[in-house]
């Protein structure tokens, strides 16, 4: 079952980040430019997020297993069209129908932990996916690399199908996670609701939304980071691609740390030691950032040591605040996550910056701010103790 949760987990990078060296190449062979590429990225980002939120909750009616094997389907058919394509305004369409199947899968993927697990046991394996899904950003674009070396742009979209096609089998044989006697007796419209009321609750929603805006830093570096390094600093795109793995590396070691640590202090001075990282980052980045490619790696070390360590802390938080509503409640962190992850994607392309590098450290900023903001708005007894 972790095997199936760690693999499902993975569908967001490796749906993202697998061609993002390819992506000045893909813009000259599909005959467009750089906004209307980095639609692929984020069209899917929204589509996922939205599937995440509308489809996620029906797995508390109809299970988890049968949700899965028919995502599983329909991601791999769309994802292996993708591979063939030579408009791109078909592939912004196929892209945004992948996103289908990615969501309900992302979806199932976090219930699975909350059916399977609890406790520090669940704690465990929140943090395990966190470190696979940083591990999907670093190996996806290495991967990816490789590929697009040996078998062009078009085989980063073969490889997840594959991936897919070894979770549609493993799914075949899982059994149902969800108790019969634990299944929502409501209608599809009630359920909905239901999520609507979640939404509502407003410790609830300040809690998700101060753990999920970090995401908008580090989704916008995915959007750019191969612009800036490659068009802006001169490096190859497998220099790029070393670039982005030892961040990454650095930010799961960090992870680690503040994991052993947690017993230590308040979570409260954690939700502070994280602004005072997010607010260094976007300090360096306005200020030192232009200067070398290496001033901007450091400037956005801080802030990605934020983005993976927040979330399966935070994930944890919610999920064993509620008893009841698996699918809902992991429905409603993912959509946020990547909906704002979306948001940054979108904002870091706006035509109203100067440079990509004024782009990113002003959204980290921002999303410094709001993360500040949501912290002080949240009710005290919402707040992590």
């Amino acid at each position: 079952m972790i095997v199936l949760i760690l693999l499902l987990g993975m569908f967001g990078p490796i749906s993202t980040d697998m061609y993002l060296s390819a992506l000045p190449t893909m813009v000259m062979e599909l005959n467009t430019n750089e906004s209307t590429l980095n639609i692929t990225m984020y069209g899917f980002i929204l589509g996922m997020a939205l599937c995440i939120l509308l489809l996620g909750p029906l797995t508390d009616r109809f299970g988890r297993r049968v949700p899965l094997i028919l995502s599983m389907v329909e991601y791999t058919a769309t994802t292996l069209a993708c591979a063939f394509v030579e408009d791109i305004h078909i592939l912004i369409v196929l892209r945004i129908l992948q996103s289908i199947g990615s969501g309900l899968a992302i979806a199932v993927s976090t219930a699975l932990v909350k059916d399977c697990f609890n406790g520090a046991t669940m704690g465990r394996v929140l943090t395990l996916t966190a470190i696979l899904g940083v591990l999907g950003p670093i190996l996806s674009p290495v991967i990816g690399a490789g590929l697009i070396t040996l078998w062009g742009w078009r085989s980063t979209f073969i490889a997840p199908a594959m991936v897919s096609l070894l979770c549609l089998a493993i799914s075949f044989f899982m059994p149902e996670t969800l108790p019969h006697n634990q299944k929502s007796e409501g209608s599809v419209p009630a359920l909905l609701r239901n999520m609507g009321r979640l939404c509502m609750d407003r410790g609830l929603f300040l809690n998700v939304m101060a753990i999920c805006i970090p995401t908008m830093a580090f989704m916008a570096y995915l959007s750019i980071s191969s612009y800036i390094y490659v068009d802006m600093f001169g490096l190859t795109p497998n220099t790029y691609t070393a670039v982005l793995a030892i961040t990454l590396v650095i930010s799961v070691m960090v992870m680690m740390a503040l994991e052993r640590i947690r017993s230590m202090g308040s979570k409260n001075r954690r939700l502070g030691l994280y602004l005072m990282m997010g607010i260094v980052s976007a300090a360096l980045m306005l200020t030192v950032g232009h200067e070398n490619w290496f001033t901007f790696f450091i400037a956005y070390l801080f802030i990605c040591s934020v983005c993976m360590s927040i979330r399966p802390w935070g994930f944890e938080i919610v999920l064993s605040s509620r008893e009841g509503d698996s699918g809902a409640l992991s429905s409603l962190l993912n959509f946020m996550f990547f909906m704002v992850g979306c948001i940054g994607m979108l904002s870091s392309t706006l035509p109203i910056w100067p440079d990509h590098i004024t782009a990113m450290g002003s959204i980290i900023l921002i999303s410094m701010l709001l993360f500040g903001l949501f912290w002080i708005l949240m009710p005290r007894h919402h707040t992590p103790k």
